[in-house]
Parts: structure tokens; sequence; C-alpha cells
């Protein structure tokens, strides 16, 4: 069992870190993982299954300390990609579980099964697996249904096509220029839309102002990932303009570590930032409170990258929010693989909130994705060298209250809290008797 779970760890590090920017990075990185894994799972999880307990029991208990991990690892380390319920995008009969559990839920149910099968009898397993069939099928019919339709709303939506070794280089006033000849060749749009750092450069607020008008000849609004320069600090920023030129912000709140910013900079010699390959010159800051962009009368909330996996984030203004947007830049994570798995997170961020979630990306792939987990994608209308325009129209539904984020977020926590005191109890008891 220690080899599985080592296994296990392997490849839930080697899927997070296989391509960060640096490779010290991603082999720093790698070992913290791996030993917070060894602490947190595969001590417990030996222990576990030298106790006097059920195989269903011992099954339940290491999924739990798995979820556990990435608990840990999304909330603590910073680090919310390569989790199990990123298998929703093999599995889409999966998605009723995600409407009332949400992404933790659906990862305890994953790896729940397959280490009942491994743990278990075979009538056991056999059992435990038609029990769980009728559980998903019947979390289906009265789950993932399709909200009712308020009205649309025009998008087009620009991939800029850049890899990392362009989007590092002095790109800035080249890529204005596809963003500009892309966005004058559309049709009239409610909401043009630009991904993650798109303006590569730190501008203040007039130049963004500047910058942005020329995107604005064919769309009411623009909304565009920016290095926003305010007060001396660099904010990885998602910028709102209008025809009118008013600028409104919001400032990303979960920065990645090791990319947007170094984990005790203070404490480490320069030489050793510049051999990690480390951002040299300084951090980006922080922001410190979720926004509602108005976009004609539609309440936008905007999100930055892997913020959709903090529900933290999202729920104090969820219920307002018409639709998400989230501005990517997912080259910086690998090839295809990663960008998969993060279009899986959007995915659930839709089913889980009830909402319409835009997802925009530098090399796609950008898509609409509705509540009932349904992706809306569409043909570039115009391509312009390696950049991209697709245009499409965003159901937004009528709100409604979201059952996980209302009462399956507090139903988890329970469980979780009842999980870890009769691990404890279990533990405490072990102890005594030897």
């Amino acid at each position: 069992m220690s080899v599985f779970l080592l296994v296990f760890g392997v490849f839930c590090i080697l899927y997070s870190f296989f391509a960060v920017i640096s490779i010290w990075i991603c082999i720093l990185a790698a070992f913290i993982c791996a030993l917070f894994f060894y602490c947190i799972v595969v001590l417990p999880a030996e222990k576990i299954l030298t106790l006097a307990i059920s195989s269903i029991q011992k099954a339940f208990f290491i999924a739990f300390l798995l979820v556990l991990y990435e608990l840990f690892r999304t909330y603590i380390l910073g680090l919310p990609w390569g989790n199990a319920s990123d298998l929703i995008l093999l599995f889409p009969f999966l998605w009723g579980i995600a409407h009332f559990w949400g992404r933790y839920g659906l990862s305890l149910f994953i790896l729940f099964l397959p280490l009942c099968v491994f743990l278990c009898e075979r009538k056991l397993a056999i059992r435990i697996l038609m029990i769980s069939l009728f559980f998903v099928i019947g979390l289906n019919l009265i789950g993932v249904g399709q909200e009712s339709l308020q009205k649309n709303i025009s998008i087009a939506l620009i991939e800029s096509g850049f890899d990392k070794q362009e989007k590092l280089s002095d790109t800035f006033f080249r890529a204005v220029g596809l963003f500009k000849e892309l966005s004058e060749s559309i049709p009239e749009v409610d909401l043009l839309i630009l991904p993650e750092t798109a303006l590569n450069i730190p501008s203040d607020r007039g130049f963004l102002a500047q910058i942005c008008a020329g995107f604005l000849s064919k769309a009411r609004y623009v909304l565009t990932g920016a290095i926003a320069l305010e007060k001396g600090r660099f904010y990885n920023a998602a910028v709102l303009c209008d025809r009118d030129a008013n600028l409104f912000f919001y400032y990303k709140r979960r920065l990645v570590p090791f990319g947007e910013f170094m984990p005790f900079r203070r404490f480490i010699p320069k030489g050793l930032l510049k051999f990690f390959g480390a951002i040299e010159a300084a951090d980006f800051s922080k922001g410190n409170e979720s926004i509602l962009f108005d976009v004609r009368n539609i309440k936008v909330m905007p999100l930055i990258c892997y913020e959709d996996s903090f529900v933290n984030l999202i729920i104090p203004l969820y219920k307002d929010a018409d639709i998400m947007v989230i501005l990517t830049s997912d080259i910086w994570f690998g090839e295809p693989f990663a960008r998969k798995m993060h279009t899986a997170s959007n995915k659930l961020l839709a089913i889980e909130s009830g909402r319409t979630v835009i997802r925009c990306s530098t090399q796609g792939p950008s898509a609409v994705f509705l509540p009932n987990g349904e992706g809306l994608y569409s043909n570039a209308f115009k391509v312009v060298n390696s950049a991209r325009i697709f245009i499409v129209d965003a159901p937004v539904f009528v709100k409604s209250t979201s059952f996980y984020y209302t009462y399956g977020i507090k139903i988890i926590i329970l469980i979780f809290i009842l999980c870890g005191i009769i691990l404890i109890r279990i533990f405490v008891k072990g102890l005594l008797v030897n």
C-alpha cells in the first residue's frame, strides 16, 4: 500500500509541476509537495492500514487524507492544480456530484472508488460500485439542469497565441497592433476580452486608458489582463474600459508562488534567486477585495488564472454576479495537458456556481461554459499571424442559489471535521493500546 501511495504522490507532483518556467523551481516545489504529501498522507495511511477497522473505512479515510492534501496544497501552499476532480473532463457523467458537493466532494468520490476496489473483497467492491452508479445517476437526474435564460451578451475573445519566449520578450507594441487589427475586424459586440497580462509591461492608468481606447471601435467595453503600476507596486490586473475611457480595476488576490512572487525573498541571496530563475526585480503585490464589473447592467465577476479554484474568493459576491470571466495565460504551465487541466477547473466553477463562465486564454482553448457543464466553442472569426479572435453569444441566466455554495460547503466541512475527530480518536486509542 505504501508503494501505491508513493506512486500516486509522484504522479500528483509531476502532474502539478511538469513545466514551470524554471526547472530548479520545479524541483524545489516538487520536493516541498512531496514532503507534505508524505507527512499528510503516507504516514497516516500506513497507520490506518494496521488498524482493526473495516476495509471500507480504510478506503474512505485514505481518500479523505488525499483530499486533505489537495486542500492543504491549494489553500496553504497556493498550488491548486493537479486535483483528482480534474478528471471531470474525461467523465462528464460526474457533473451531478460537482453540482452538489463541489470539486473536493468530487475528488473524494473519485479517489474512494479505486481504493475500495484495491482494499475490499471482490463482492463487496462490486456492490459499492453498483451503489455508486445509482448514486451518480440520481444526482444527475435531479442536479445539473439548464437554468432559465435571461438574456445574451455578445462576446469577442482574443487569443494572442504567444509562447513563453515571446511573452517574456519585448512584444508589447506588436501585440497591441495585433489586438487593434483584430478588434476592428469584427461586428459590434458588447464586450471584447483579452487574456491575462495581454498588456505585459507595467502601465499606469493614463497609459492603459490610451491603449484600451484603441480596442473600442467595435466593442462597447473591453476587459483585458494587464500589469498595472499603482503607487510603485506591480499588480496582475483585470482592467475594464468603456468608450468614455473610464477604467475599473481588479487586482489578483491569490498569487502563484515561485511565478508571481518568491516566498521568503528577503532571506534568499540575489545570486540564488537568479539561479532559480525567479523574478529578480520585484514581486507582484496582491489585491485585497473581490470586484463586480458592470457591463450593460450585467454584473461580471473577474478572476485571474487559478483563482477559480479558491472558493473563499468567489462566495462573497457570487450571488450578485451574472457571469464570471477568467483571464488566464496557461502557457507558463506546459503544453495542452496543463490547459486541459485548467479548463476542467473552469468548467467545475460553472457547475458549482450555477453561472455562465467565460474563459479567455493566451493560447486557448477559449470558451463559454454553462451551468449544466456544456461548453460553447466557436471557430476563429479572423486570424492574424498567431493571434485569433472568436465571437460567441454568452447566455446570462436568471440568478439562482448554488446548492454547493449555500449548503454543500458547510456539509463538506462538517464531514471533514468529523473524519478528523474520528481519526484522532483512532490514533489515540491505538497509542493507548500499544
